[in-house]
Protein backbone atom coordinates (compact mmCIF):
# COMPACT_ATOMS: atom_id res chain seq x y z
CA UNK A 1 0.00 0.00 0.00
CA UNK A 2 1.32 3.68 -0.58
CA UNK A 3 0.99 4.17 3.48
CA UNK A 4 3.53 1.43 3.65
CA UNK A 5 5.83 3.53 0.96
CA UNK A 6 5.23 6.43 2.62
CA UNK A 7 6.43 5.39 5.51
CA UNK A 8 9.81 3.82 4.42
CA UNK A 9 11.19 7.24 3.68
CA UNK A 10 9.34 9.30 6.52
CA UNK A 11 11.05 6.72 8.59
CA UNK A 12 14.94 8.65 8.15
CA UNK A 13 13.38 12.07 9.49
CA UNK A 14 14.98 11.87 12.83
CA UNK A 15 18.40 10.03 11.26
CA UNK A 16 18.70 13.02 8.98
CA UNK A 17 17.21 16.06 11.26
CA UNK A 18 20.11 14.80 13.92
CA UNK A 19 22.75 14.70 11.35
CA UNK A 20 23.88 18.61 12.68
CA UNK A 21 25.06 16.18 16.07
CA UNK A 22 28.74 15.59 15.74
CA UNK A 23 28.19 11.31 16.97
CA UNK A 24 27.36 9.62 13.96
CA UNK A 25 28.61 11.82 11.03
CA UNK A 26 26.04 10.95 8.66
CA UNK A 27 23.28 13.22 6.51
CA UNK A 28 20.57 14.95 7.35
CA UNK A 29 17.71 16.74 7.04
CA UNK A 30 14.05 15.45 5.79
CA UNK A 31 12.49 13.35 3.59
CA UNK A 32 9.63 13.47 2.46
CA UNK A 33 7.63 10.43 0.94
CA UNK A 34 8.73 8.03 -2.05
CA UNK A 35 7.51 10.75 -4.48
CA UNK A 36 9.44 13.15 -3.00
CA UNK A 37 12.30 11.34 -2.18
CA UNK A 38 12.78 9.44 1.80
CA UNK A 39 13.39 7.92 2.01
CA UNK A 40 13.95 10.01 2.63
CA UNK A 41 15.16 14.16 2.28
CA UNK A 42 18.34 15.67 3.08
CA UNK A 43 20.14 18.48 4.75
CA UNK A 44 23.18 19.26 6.47
CA UNK A 45 25.52 16.68 6.16
CA UNK A 46 28.27 17.20 8.71
CA UNK A 47 31.99 16.38 8.44
CA UNK A 48 33.20 13.58 10.40
CA UNK A 49 36.46 13.10 12.90
CA UNK A 50 37.80 10.96 10.85
CA UNK A 51 41.16 11.94 9.32
CA UNK A 52 43.12 10.16 6.93
CA UNK A 53 46.90 9.01 7.11
CA UNK A 54 48.31 12.55 6.13
CA UNK A 55 45.98 14.08 8.97
CA UNK A 56 43.59 15.46 6.55
CA UNK A 57 39.68 14.69 6.98
CA UNK A 58 38.64 11.81 4.43
CA UNK A 59 36.89 13.47 1.61
CA UNK A 60 34.32 10.50 1.59
CA UNK A 61 33.61 11.25 5.11
CA UNK A 62 29.75 10.87 6.17
CA UNK A 63 29.34 8.57 2.81
CA UNK A 64 27.06 5.49 4.70
CA UNK A 65 25.60 2.00 3.92
CA UNK A 66 22.88 0.79 6.22
CA UNK A 67 20.39 -2.16 6.38
CA UNK A 68 17.52 -1.78 7.94
CA UNK A 69 14.77 -4.11 9.08
CA UNK A 70 10.95 -3.04 10.04
CA UNK A 71 7.27 -3.64 10.69
CA UNK A 72 4.05 -2.02 11.49
CA UNK A 73 2.82 -2.18 15.07
CA UNK A 74 -0.24 -3.69 14.11
CA UNK A 75 1.38 -6.80 12.40
CA UNK A 76 2.05 -7.48 16.06
CA UNK A 77 -1.61 -7.51 17.31
CA UNK A 78 -3.89 -9.18 15.10
CA UNK A 79 -6.74 -8.15 16.18
CA UNK A 80 -6.40 -4.07 16.01
CA UNK A 81 -8.10 -4.27 12.53
CA UNK A 82 -10.85 -5.90 10.83
CA UNK A 83 -8.36 -7.35 8.54
CA UNK A 84 -5.51 -8.80 9.33
CA UNK A 85 -2.22 -7.80 6.65
CA UNK A 86 1.04 -7.85 8.76
CA UNK A 87 4.19 -6.07 6.99
CA UNK A 88 7.58 -6.94 7.11
CA UNK A 89 10.30 -5.73 5.16
CA UNK A 90 14.00 -5.43 4.54
CA UNK A 91 15.78 -2.21 2.88
CA UNK A 92 19.25 -1.13 1.66
CA UNK A 93 20.53 1.99 1.29
CA UNK A 94 23.60 3.91 0.42
CA UNK A 95 24.56 7.21 1.01
CA UNK A 96 27.81 8.05 -0.66
CA UNK A 97 29.56 11.93 0.33
CA UNK A 98 32.56 13.61 -1.54
CA UNK A 99 33.70 16.74 0.55
CA UNK A 100 35.67 19.45 -0.71
CA UNK A 101 37.26 21.05 2.55
CA UNK A 102 34.99 21.66 5.16
CA UNK A 103 32.03 22.96 4.00
CA UNK A 104 31.11 22.12 0.60
CA UNK A 105 30.10 18.47 -0.48
CA UNK A 106 28.36 16.66 -3.35
CA UNK A 107 25.80 13.79 -2.30
CA UNK A 108 24.13 10.67 -3.79
CA UNK A 109 21.33 8.44 -2.46
CA UNK A 110 19.36 5.66 -3.31
CA UNK A 111 17.39 2.54 -1.77
CA UNK A 112 16.07 -0.93 -2.67
CA UNK A 113 13.24 -2.19 -0.56
CA UNK A 114 11.69 -6.00 -0.30
CA UNK A 115 8.85 -6.99 1.88
CA UNK A 116 9.11 -10.47 3.36
CA UNK A 117 5.08 -10.76 4.32
CA UNK A 118 2.80 -10.82 1.29
CA UNK A 119 2.79 -7.39 -0.76
CA UNK A 120 -0.26 -5.36 -1.34
CA UNK A 121 2.33 -2.92 -3.63
CA UNK A 122 3.91 -5.38 -6.12
CA UNK A 123 2.74 -8.13 -8.90
CA UNK A 124 5.83 -10.39 -8.52
CA UNK A 125 6.12 -12.38 -5.40
CA UNK A 126 9.62 -11.40 -3.87
CA UNK A 127 9.72 -8.23 -6.19
CA UNK A 128 12.77 -5.83 -4.80
CA UNK A 129 11.45 -1.91 -4.89
CA UNK A 130 13.95 0.93 -6.24
CA UNK A 131 13.46 4.05 -4.67
CA UNK A 132 13.94 7.42 -5.99
CA UNK A 133 17.68 8.58 -6.75
CA UNK A 134 18.18 11.78 -5.14
CA UNK A 135 21.44 13.90 -6.10
CA UNK A 136 23.07 17.24 -5.41
CA UNK A 137 25.34 18.78 -2.79
CA UNK A 138 24.99 21.15 0.24
CA UNK A 139 27.15 23.29 2.66
CA UNK A 140 27.35 22.06 6.17
CA UNK A 141 27.47 24.91 9.27
CA UNK A 142 28.80 27.44 6.65
CA UNK A 143 27.97 30.46 8.91
CA UNK A 144 27.58 30.13 12.62
CA UNK A 145 25.64 33.46 13.95
CA UNK A 146 27.94 35.47 16.21
CA UNK A 147 27.06 35.59 19.79
CA UNK A 148 23.82 32.70 19.58
CA UNK A 149 26.39 30.16 18.00
CA UNK A 150 23.90 28.88 16.10
CA UNK A 151 25.02 26.77 12.84
CA UNK A 152 23.35 27.37 9.80
CA UNK A 153 23.79 24.97 6.60
CA UNK A 154 21.84 24.21 3.21
CA UNK A 155 21.38 22.01 0.82
CA UNK A 156 19.76 21.30 -2.71
CA UNK A 157 18.18 17.85 -3.98
CA UNK A 158 17.36 16.77 -7.78
CA UNK A 159 14.97 13.70 -7.34
CA UNK A 160 14.86 11.45 -10.01
CA UNK A 161 11.49 9.56 -10.72
CA UNK A 162 12.86 5.47 -9.99
CA UNK A 163 10.57 4.68 -7.87
CA UNK A 164 7.13 2.91 -9.16
CA UNK A 165 5.14 4.82 -6.84
CA UNK A 166 6.46 8.04 -7.96
CA UNK A 167 5.61 6.80 -11.81
CA UNK A 168 2.38 5.94 -11.00
CA UNK A 169 2.12 9.89 -9.69
CA UNK A 170 3.20 10.70 -13.39
CA UNK A 171 6.13 12.63 -11.11
CA UNK A 172 8.69 13.76 -14.01
CA UNK A 173 11.05 15.27 -11.02
CA UNK A 174 10.60 17.01 -8.39
CA UNK A 175 13.30 19.69 -6.95
CA UNK A 176 13.89 19.83 -2.97
CA UNK A 177 15.83 22.45 -0.73
CA UNK A 178 16.24 22.89 2.67
CA UNK A 179 18.31 25.40 5.70
CA UNK A 180 18.51 23.76 8.81
CA UNK A 181 19.78 25.90 12.18
CA UNK A 182 21.15 23.95 14.85
CA UNK A 183 22.92 24.78 18.19
CA UNK A 184 25.32 22.29 20.78
CA UNK A 185 24.67 22.48 24.30
CA UNK A 186 27.96 21.01 26.32
CA UNK A 187 25.35 18.55 28.33
CA UNK A 188 26.74 14.85 28.91
CA UNK A 189 28.81 14.23 25.45
CA UNK A 190 26.81 16.68 23.32
CA UNK A 191 23.10 17.96 23.41
CA UNK A 192 22.06 19.34 19.79
CA UNK A 193 18.72 21.30 19.22
CA UNK A 194 17.88 21.67 15.39
CA UNK A 195 15.28 23.49 12.78
CA UNK A 196 14.66 22.44 9.80
CA UNK A 197 12.58 24.45 6.65
CA UNK A 198 12.34 22.64 3.82
CA UNK A 199 10.18 22.98 0.33
CA UNK A 200 10.22 20.23 -2.68
CA UNK A 201 8.48 21.56 -6.16
CA UNK A 202 7.05 18.53 -7.84
CA UNK A 203 6.73 18.21 -11.95
CA UNK A 204 3.83 16.34 -13.29
CA UNK A 205 2.81 15.00 -16.69
CA UNK A 206 -1.07 14.44 -15.07
CA UNK A 207 -2.49 16.65 -12.13
CA UNK A 208 -3.73 13.23 -10.45
CA UNK A 209 -2.04 9.80 -9.99
CA UNK A 210 -2.31 6.86 -13.26
CA UNK A 211 -4.45 3.80 -13.10
CA UNK A 212 -2.20 0.49 -13.65
CA UNK A 213 -5.53 -0.09 -16.38
CA UNK A 214 -8.15 2.46 -17.68
CA UNK A 215 -11.36 1.69 -15.69
CA UNK A 216 -13.18 0.86 -19.48
CA UNK A 217 -11.63 -1.99 -20.80
CA UNK A 218 -10.07 -1.38 -24.33
CA UNK A 219 -10.30 2.45 -23.57
CA UNK A 220 -6.90 4.02 -25.77
CA UNK A 221 -5.61 7.50 -25.04
CA UNK A 222 -4.60 8.39 -28.53
CA UNK A 223 -6.98 10.93 -28.93
CA UNK A 224 -7.05 12.21 -24.86
CA UNK A 225 -10.53 11.01 -24.74
CA UNK A 226 -9.83 8.33 -22.30
CA UNK A 227 -8.16 10.14 -20.10
CA UNK A 228 -10.19 10.37 -17.25
CA UNK A 229 -10.34 6.79 -17.47
CA UNK A 230 -6.34 6.31 -16.57
CA UNK A 231 -6.18 8.37 -13.66
CA UNK A 232 -7.29 7.62 -10.28
CA UNK A 233 -7.99 11.22 -9.72
CA UNK A 234 -6.30 12.07 -6.19
CA UNK A 235 -4.72 14.80 -6.75
CA UNK A 236 -1.14 15.29 -6.60
CA UNK A 237 0.85 17.55 -4.56
CA UNK A 238 2.24 20.78 -6.65
CA UNK A 239 4.49 21.59 -3.56
CA UNK A 240 5.11 20.78 -0.02
CA UNK A 241 6.31 22.94 2.86
CA UNK A 242 7.78 20.92 5.52
CA UNK A 243 8.86 22.50 9.00
CA UNK A 244 10.59 19.84 11.88
CA UNK A 245 12.32 20.28 15.25
CA UNK A 246 14.67 17.96 16.27
CA UNK A 247 16.65 17.13 19.84
CA UNK A 248 19.93 14.75 19.21
CA UNK A 249 21.31 14.14 22.88
CA UNK A 250 24.91 12.29 22.94
CA UNK A 251 24.79 10.46 26.77
CA UNK A 252 28.05 8.54 26.22
CA UNK A 253 30.66 9.01 22.91
CA UNK A 254 28.84 5.62 21.77
CA UNK A 255 25.02 6.20 22.93
CA UNK A 256 22.70 8.55 22.03
CA UNK A 257 18.88 9.34 21.79
CA UNK A 258 17.05 11.66 18.80
CA UNK A 259 13.36 12.63 18.91
CA UNK A 260 11.99 14.80 15.77
CA UNK A 261 8.94 15.96 14.81
CA UNK A 262 7.86 16.97 11.54
CA UNK A 263 4.76 19.39 10.11
CA UNK A 264 3.87 18.78 6.41
CA UNK A 265 1.83 20.71 4.24
CA UNK A 266 1.00 19.95 0.44
CA UNK A 267 -0.22 22.40 -1.84
CA UNK A 268 -2.45 20.02 -4.35
CA UNK A 269 -3.09 20.79 -8.15
CA UNK A 270 -6.42 22.62 -8.75
CA UNK A 271 -9.09 20.89 -9.06
CA UNK A 272 -10.85 20.54 -12.61
CA UNK A 273 -14.45 22.20 -12.77
CA UNK A 274 -17.31 19.91 -12.17
CA UNK A 275 -21.16 20.39 -12.65
CA UNK A 276 -22.33 23.71 -12.68
CA UNK A 277 -25.56 22.70 -11.11
CA UNK A 278 -23.55 21.02 -8.16
CA UNK A 279 -21.91 23.07 -5.49
CA UNK A 280 -18.35 22.45 -4.59
CA UNK A 281 -18.25 25.34 -2.29
CA UNK A 282 -15.97 23.54 1.07
CA UNK A 283 -16.74 24.56 4.50
CA UNK A 284 -12.93 24.23 4.65
CA UNK A 285 -9.92 24.41 1.89
CA UNK A 286 -9.58 21.39 0.41
CA UNK A 287 -6.52 22.38 -2.00
CA UNK A 288 -4.26 21.01 0.71
CA UNK A 289 -3.05 18.30 3.04
CA UNK A 290 -1.46 18.55 6.57
CA UNK A 291 0.69 15.65 8.03
CA UNK A 292 3.13 15.12 10.89
CA UNK A 293 5.44 12.84 11.04
CA UNK A 294 6.91 11.56 14.40
CA UNK A 295 10.39 9.56 15.62
CA UNK A 296 11.91 8.38 18.19
CA UNK A 297 15.51 6.79 17.90
CA UNK A 298 17.49 4.81 20.49
CA UNK A 299 21.39 4.87 18.74
CA UNK A 300 24.60 2.94 19.53
CA UNK A 301 28.13 3.19 18.02
CA UNK A 302 30.36 0.36 19.09
CA UNK A 303 32.85 0.68 16.96
CA UNK A 304 33.71 3.18 13.75
CA UNK A 305 32.77 0.92 10.96
CA UNK A 306 28.96 -0.09 12.72
CA UNK A 307 26.25 1.85 13.93
CA UNK A 308 22.65 0.82 15.19
CA UNK A 309 19.71 2.23 15.62
CA UNK A 310 16.15 1.27 17.17
CA UNK A 311 13.63 3.42 17.01
CA UNK A 312 9.91 3.68 16.23
CA UNK A 313 8.46 6.00 13.51
CA UNK A 314 4.87 7.34 12.87
CA UNK A 315 3.00 8.98 10.23
CA UNK A 316 0.12 10.99 11.52
CA UNK A 317 -2.43 12.43 8.50
CA UNK A 318 -4.14 15.31 10.37
CA UNK A 319 -8.12 13.78 8.61
CA UNK A 320 -9.00 10.18 7.35
CA UNK A 321 -11.09 9.83 4.23
CA UNK A 322 -13.92 9.47 6.26
CA UNK A 323 -13.14 12.93 7.99
CA UNK A 324 -12.19 11.04 11.59
CA UNK A 325 -9.06 11.89 12.96
CA UNK A 326 -6.11 9.26 12.60
CA UNK A 327 -4.52 8.65 16.28
CA UNK A 328 -1.66 11.14 16.50
CA UNK A 329 1.37 8.70 17.87
CA UNK A 330 0.70 5.12 17.41
CA UNK A 331 -1.51 4.01 14.47
CA UNK A 332 -1.45 2.00 11.26
CA UNK A 333 1.12 4.35 10.00
CA UNK A 334 3.34 3.51 12.76
CA UNK A 335 6.79 1.71 11.64
CA UNK A 336 9.11 -0.21 14.16
CA UNK A 337 12.61 -0.67 12.81
CA UNK A 338 16.50 -2.13 13.57
CA UNK A 339 19.48 -0.67 11.34
CA UNK A 340 22.55 -1.55 11.10
CA UNK A 341 24.87 1.41 9.30
CA UNK A 342 28.13 0.94 8.21
CA UNK A 343 30.20 4.44 8.17
CA UNK A 344 32.33 4.48 5.17
CA UNK A 345 35.32 6.76 6.72
CA UNK A 346 34.69 5.01 10.19
CA UNK A 347 36.05 1.35 8.33
CA UNK A 348 38.48 2.95 6.08
CA UNK A 349 39.98 4.32 9.67
CA UNK A 350 39.35 1.07 11.44
CA UNK A 351 41.38 -1.14 8.65
CA UNK A 352 44.65 1.97 8.69
CA UNK A 353 44.67 0.95 12.30
CA UNK A 354 43.80 5.16 12.80
CA UNK A 355 42.52 6.22 15.79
Amino acid sequence: MERRRLLRSTGMVALALAAAAPAWGLEGAVPADAAATPAAATTADTTSTVATAAGAKAPWRGSLLALRTETTLLTLDRGAELTYNPYVAMSFEARPRWWFGDVFYLALDFSLVRELTDSDDTTMAGETWLGDVNVGGGAAKFWTVPWVGIDISADLRVITPTSKLSRARTMQAALRGGVTLSRTFPVLSGLTVSYLCQGTGYFHRHTTSELSSPLISGCGSEDGSCDRFANSGVRNSMFRLGNAATISMDFLPWLGLDATAMHRLDFLYPAADGDPRISYVPQEPTDRRHSLVYEIELRFQPMKSLGIGVGVSSLNPLQAPDSSRYEPFVNRYTMAYLELRLPVDGLVSQIRGED
